[in-house]
C-alpha cells in the first residue's frame, strides 16, 4: 500500500459521546447552569456559523458532542456541534426540509413555502435548550407546533 496516496481524517475524540448519550441515561432535567453552559457554547457555535454565512439544518442533541461529564459537580463543560452533512453555505431561502423533526421550526413544517435556515437553527437550539432543562422534548411525537 502506497502511503503517500492515503488520505486521513483526524477528529478529536469524546469520549462521551453526543447529548443523546447522556440524556438517555438521565431521568431528570440538568441544572440550569449546566443548561445554560451548553447553549451558550452551541449558540457561540452558531453565530459563528452563521457570520459565515452557513446554516447547519439539522442541530439536534444527536449532534452535539460533549467532552467532559455532565453533572453537578461539572458546571464548565466542553461541546462541540458535529455533523455538517445537510449544511448549507449562503442560502437565502430554502424549500427542502432536512433535518430531524423534533428541533424543526414550525415554519418548516407547517408550510410548503420557501423558510430561512437560519432562524431555523435558532429554533433548534431552543429546543435543545429545552430538552435538556426539562429531561423530555417540547412536543409529543407527531404533534405539529403552532
Amino acid at each position: 500500500m502506497d502511503r503517500r496516496r492515503m488520505y486521513m481524517l483526524l477528529m478529536e475524540y469524546y469520549r462521551y459521546g453526543d447529548l443523546t448519550e447522556i440524556f438517555a441515561g438521565w431521568n431528570k432535567s440538568l441544572s440550569i447552569s449546566n443548561a445554560r453552559c451548553i447553549v451558550r457554547q452551541i449558540s457561540g457555535a452558531l453565530e459563528y456559523m452563521h457570520d459565515k454565512r452557513i446554516a447547519h439544518r439539522d442541530l439536534k442533541l444527536e449532534n452535539i458532542l460533549v467532552a467532559g461529564k455532565i453533572d453537578e459537580e461539572h458546571p464548565h463543560l466542553s461541546v462541540r456541534v458535529a455533523d455538517f452533512g445537510l449544511s448549507s453555505i449562503d442560502i437565502q431561502a430554502s424549500f427542502s426540509r432536512p433535518g430531524t423533526r423534533y428541533t424543526m421550526a414550525p415554519e418548516m413544517l407547517a408550510s410548503r413555502n420557501p423558510y430561512d435556515p437560519y432562524p431555523a437553527d435558532v429554533w433548534a437550539v431552543g429546543v435543545i435548550g429545552f430538552c435538556l432543562m426539562n429531561a423530555n422534548y417540547p412536543f409529543a411525537h407527531g404533534v405539529t407546533p403552532r
